[in-house]
This record gives structure tokens, sequence and C-alpha cells, in this order.
């Protein structure tokens, strides 16, 4: 009896994974299975956005770190995996600090009115950023940090020591 329950649900399985998987957008190529680790002070990172830029390819390549340091990349922020491609590499924590506007529910897409008033509203309140990570890593071109990606692999990226909560005036944060 185990055996046949395994046997229809090994059937089952696969005959409904093909649909489960997101096909990939006309022009993408191939994708690898990739993560990267980031470590800050020899301890992992939490919360650092990695962005890589492609050599060839020019899809949008990132992930976020979990609390172990590790960004699981993906590739146009829904499909698993990345382009083979050699990569240069930023790494961001920025941090915003929280508005006494947040949580406000926007108001009915019908009201104009109001939608550009709490626009105003949190445009005119300061909150300043901060960022946890030195901003030479936040930039591709500054950061040195490089990757040739040609299988499914890791790569490990050390952000050097902690920066002490640098304010950043809204809009002027460190851009890939």
């Amino acid at each position: 009896m185990a055996r046949y329950f395994f046997a229809v649900l090994s059937v089952l399985l696969f005959a409904c994974l093909p649909g489960c998987l997101k096909p990939l957008p006309d022009g993408m190529p191939d994708l690898v299975s990739f993560q990267a680790k980031v470590v800050q002070d020899d301890k992992p990172l939490e919360g650092a956005h990695v962005v890589f830029k492609g050599e060839k390819n020019h899809f949008l390549v990132d992930g976020v770190t979990d609390s172990n340091g590790i960004a699981q990349m993906k590739t146009q922020g829904k499909f698993t995996g990345i382009p083979c491609d050699n990569y240069r590499i930023s790494v961001e924590k920025i941090v915003r600090t929280p508005s006494k506007y947040d949580g406000i529910p926007a108001p009915p897409e019908e009201d104009q009115k109001a939608i550009d008033e709490l626009a105003k509203k949190r445009a005119a309140e300061y909150c300043p950023t901060h960022s946890y990570v030195e901003a030479k890593f936040g930039n591709v071109k500054t950061s040195g940090l490089t990757v040739n990606v040609d299988k499914a692999g890791s790569v490990d990226l050390n952000v050097g020591k902690p920066v002490d909560n640098i304010t950043i005036p809204p809009g002027t944060a460190a851009k890939p």
C-alpha cells in the first residue's frame, strides 16, 4: 500500500512540476543557482541589498541577505538564479528612520488632491537614513567586488568594518 501511495505521489508531483515553474521570458538566458554571503567585521550582515551588474547581460540581478548573511540571487526580482557572466557587485544596507506618516492608509485613487497632500507631508518630513556599510561598497564602480559566474555556486563578500550610523539626507543615498 505504501508503495502505491508513493508511486501516485511521484506521478502527481512530476505532472504538476512543469506548471509550477516560472517560464523565462524570451531573450533571457538560462539561469544558474547562485548566492552571495556578506560578512562585516567577520559576522554575517543581515538586511544588506546585494546587486550584481553583468558585463554582457543587462537584467536586474539582486538579493537581500538573511540572518546568516546569505542572499539568494534572483534575476528581475522573481526568477531564482542568474545568467552566467562576469559581474561587478555592490552591497548596501540603508535603513530609513520611520515616518509619522508610515502606516497611514493611502487615499482612494480617485482623490488625487488627498494623494498629493499626503505626498507633500511625507516629502517635507525629515526622516534620515542610516548607512551601515562604507559608501564605496554601494557602487559597482568603486566596491572592488567582482565574481565570474560560469556555473551554480556562491561568493563570499567582505564589506569591512561597520560604519557608525552615517546620516544621509533624503534622496542622496548611494546608487548602484
